[in-house]
């Protein structure tokens, strides 16, 4: 070594162990403290990302009440990042689809209502067809009825018609033949 301020240099004889100690402990002092941060830095990871993935935990969670019906539930993340920008949009669909879902059974109520309606109206209507028909038999059988003292009447009056007629004849062979037999003699 060389020290110029005081005009010196210094000489000295050691070993290469003597010169390297220190920097094997300061050697193994890094690889300790490089595996401590090591260590340190993946617990910090692991609970950051679990830190950050509760929220889409939660989500995952709500999804799946979701799925096995219970659409009443929702995610509840007060998060002003983007798994809570998600979370609110994922309950305003939840709101959507129940929205939907009870204006789909009001739609049906009024559907079953209408339907009842229609039915008693059918009903009225077939029944009043009903009437009609039996007030329409009941006139086609007394007409019919009518009709048949008619033609009973027609064909009495036929009889008594056409015997007159076969009479008429009769006697105006008769008259012929008396006529007849009276010029004869009146010939004689």
């Amino acid at each position: 070594m060389c020290l110029k301020r005081d005009n010196l240099v210094l000489i000295l004889e050691a070993e290469s162990q003597e010169i390297l100690a220190p920097l094997k402990n300061i050697n193994r002092f890094l690889i300790l403290v490089g595996g401590i941060i090591i260590v340190l830095v993946s617990i910090v990871i692991i609970l950051l990302s679990k830190w950050l993935l509760k929220g889409l935990e939660i989500i995952t969670g709500v999804a799946e009440k979701i799925s096995k019906g219970d659409i009443n539930e929702r995610a509840k993340i007060n998060s002003k990042d983007e798994i809570g920008y998600l979370s609110k949009v994922f309950n305003e669909m939840l709101d959507n689809i129940e929205k939907s879902q009870i204006e789909l059974k009001e739609a049906e109520i009024r559907l079953k209502n209408a339907n009842a309606g229609l039915e008693q109206m059918v009903n009225e209507k077939t029944a009043e067809l009903k009437e009609a028909k039996i007030g329409l038999e009941k006139t086609v059988a007394k007409r019919t009825e009518e009709l048949q003292e008619k033609i009973a009447e027609l064909e009495k009056f036929k009889e008594l018609t056409v015997g007159r007629e076969l009479k008429m004849v009769e006697l105006k062979k008769e008259i012929e033949e008396l006529e007849k037999g009276r010029d004869n003699s009146q010939k004689i």
